[in-house]
């Protein structure tokens, strides 16, 4: 315990040390020493707030937090905004207010700006975190990179704990004195944003002069504050920068389009902005209104008719996705389209082809829709080609292809093309995100015959991977060791990663959230699954077709030793009876599965082993248990501390 000045700053110094000599490879003490000594200064600092000290590392991230995971408060994620394109738009979000809220609102209007969406947290007035939004609910600390911009406080006048939430951009002049400054010109300033908070060293971002506008406040302490603009003028008072003159307020959603209009012919703010977000002003209609699986209900993002180029089409292809789905796409003359060059444009199903008549050879306009995702908006001079007839057999493994409605599909689960979009998908960074793991590697595993399935991927060996084209021991190494590294994903992460048909990442997390264990949802049926908001009864059917084959894939990685972890288990209960120990089970549970047994010890801060040995802490002992509860018993017979418990003495536990 650290109770005065002395004894606190030989702490820090302590705490410095250590942290130096981990990054250089060479840790003086463990994780829980460090963790303990850690929370020692917390307390102090929490207690005596004057004599907090600036070099102390509870204020400063060094670069190793860079990228750690961040976990968004699960009662307000970091979800997108529905878009409205017409004034009909906006009179049905009007309308859709109208019927939840009886009592009058009011709209607030604001830019939107074409950035990269961040978390700020202030704790008793100190930046503590930044992190992306990632994918709403879990993000990664960047706070190296946002305490490198000039204008965003460190310390505020206040010593009130709330959370931010704003947009990275670059100004039009920072970003074209970047591009005087480079050799390699940037395409546009949000992608060099992105770019930028991929780089290990802050000093990046600080030679590229980010900026950053906040646009929403959800304090934990502070004045009680009724409205959205009210709350921008707090934040405001509190010295951080926000767009309040741009900011208005209309009584009616008929005022806010004439502000809108008003927005996009005279606006010219020094940045990119693509459209704007009007908002329910009173804070208290936000809590009432809610939000759907995919956006907040309280607001909407109106975004203009999306810029559009003209090119040509020089071919179209079916491409193979990782359900079967033959989907068409268009190859045309580069074009750039708002900073970003289009070579190939979705063209959804074969449907779209006889809607648009398009064919090799046409004359089209594209636009972004949404100003992200090209697409193709008209033909504007038709070939004389023939419309391209559709494909019979699949383009990778041959299979006879099937009509599904409007989509043909592949029929082979084993085709090639599906079983590397598969792996594609389950690598990405919003699924298990493997560094390193990339289409190219991908391509050479499955043509090598490596990886016939998910689960081969976990049986790659060094070796094996240095005989693929351009890889050394070095990246070999590191990438086993990343694929080994996500053998505990939560349950949220484990579903979006699977890429069911419809299930997207927020479906994937209300499912882990309401079931809690895998084995709960492949228990599930059609009728429970449309008793959850926003699953209707074609995604329940489409789930529950796909169940046998999520659980022949679950036990496939189970048997190469991945354990599925229930939302909660990256926040343990702490002080449970498996906090720090390595628990093995042995034989059958009455009450429980073996997964199910797993994911409740990882959900209370335990973890899993697969052998007994003097490193483990814990063997819980069920009935038909063979040589393992055997060996553990010696080795308590030789002094080795280990507990032994039986299945009932272990379920007890698991309720404390």
């Amino acid at each position: 315990m650290i109770t005065n000045p002395l004894a606190y700053t030989e702490a820090i110094h302590q705490l410095i040390a250590y942290t130096l000599a981990y990054e250089l490879g060479t840790p003086m003490v463990s994780d829980a020493a460090y963790d303990q000594l850690y929370q020692q200064v917390k307390l102090y600092e929490r207690n005596n707030p004057t004599h907090i000290a600036e070099n102390s590392p509870t204020q400063t991230f060094p670069h190793t937090n860079l990228f750690q995971p961040f976990q968004h408060d699960p009662n307000t994620p970091m979800i997108s905004l529905a878009n409205a394109y017409t004034r009909d738009d906006l009179t049905a979000f009007d309308t859709r207010i109208k019927k939840t809220i009886q009592a009058p609102v009011t709209y607030c209007l604001e830019p939107k700006l074409d950035g990269v969406a961040v978390s700020v947290h202030y704790e008793a007035g100190r930046l503590r975190v930044a992190a992306t939004r990632g994918n709403g609910s879990q993000g990664d600390v960047i706070t190296a990179h946002v305490r490198t911009i000039d204008h965003l406080p460190k310390t505020l006048p206040e010593p009130v704990t709330l959370e931010c939430r704003g947009e990275l951009f670059m100004t039009h002049a920072d970003f074209h004195d970047l591009n005087a400054r480079s050799d390699t010109p940037f395409s546009n300033p949000r992608n060099t944003v992105a770019g930028t908070l991929r780089q290990l060293d802050p000093a990046v971002s600080q030679g590229r002069n980010l900026s950053i506008i906040i646009y929403q406040g959800l304090p934990k302490t502070g004045p009680a504050i009724d409205t959205h603009h009210a709350m921008i003028q707090w934040l405001t008072k509190l010295g951080l920068p926000t767009n309040l003159p741009h900011v208005s307020v209309h009584p009616t959603i008929e005022s806010a389009y004439v502000g809108v209009q008003d927005f996009f012919q005279h606006a010219s703010l020094g940045y990119d902005t693509d459209g704007c977000v009007i908002k329910v002003n009173e804070l208290a209609a936000h809590a009432e209104l809610g939000r759907t699986a995919k956006s907040v209900r309280w607001a909407v993002a109106y975004k203009p008719v999306a810029k559009r180029a003209l090119t040509t089409v020089t071919a179209i292809e079916p491409q193979v996705g990782r359900t079967g789905v033959l989907t068409p796409v268009a190859h045309v003359e580069p074009v750039a389209v708002q900073g970003v060059v289009i070579q190939r444009v979705s063209l959804y199903n074969y449907d779209e082809i006889e809607r648009l008549r398009i064919r090799p050879g046409d004359r089209v306009e594209v636009a972004r829709a949404g100003d992200v995702i090209p697409k193709i908006m008209a033909v504007v001079s038709p070939s004389s080609d023939p419309l391209p007839p559709l494909p019979t057999q699949c383009p990778v493994c041959s299979s006879d292809v099937l009509h599904d409605g409007a989509a043909l599909r592949c029929p082979n689960v084993g085709c090639l093309a599906q079983l590397k979009a598969r792996l594609t998908h389950y690598a990405s960074r919003d699924a298990l995100a493997i560094d390193g793991l990339g289409p190219a590697i991908i391509d050479q595993l499955v043509d090598t015959q490596l990886v016939h399935r998910l689960c081969d991927l976990y049986t790659v060996s060094v070796d094996q991977f240095m005989q693929l084209d351009k890889l050394a021991e070095k990246s070999s190494r590191q990438l086993v060791d990343a694929i080994a590294a996500t053998q505990t994903p939560t349950l949220g992460t484990f579903l979006y990663a699977m890429g069911l048909p419809g299930v997207g990442a927020t479906v994937a997390r209300q499912l882990a959230q309401h079931f809690q264990t895998l084995d709960a949802l492949l228990a599930t049926d059609a009728e429970s699954l449309i008793e959850l908001d926003g699953i209707g009864d074609r995604l329940a059917n489409a789930i529950v077709s796909q169940l046998p084959t999520l659980r022949q894939v679950s036990d496939e990685l189970y048997a190469v030793g991945m354990r599925i972890q229930s939302p909660t288990a990256s926040t343990p209960t702490p002080e449970t009876p498996f906090t720090n120990k390595t628990v093995v089970i042995t034989g059958t549970l009455a009450t429980l599965s073996r997964k199910d047994a797993e994911a409740m010890v990882l959900n209370l801060g335990g973890q899993i082993g697969q052998t007994v040995s003097k490193k483990t802490d814990i063997v819980v002992v069920g009935e038909s248990a063979g040589s393992k509860a055997k060996k553990a018993a010696d080795l308590q017979a030789a002094g080795v501390p280990i507990v032994i418990w039986d299945d009932a003495t272990f379920c007890s536990k698991l309720t404390r």
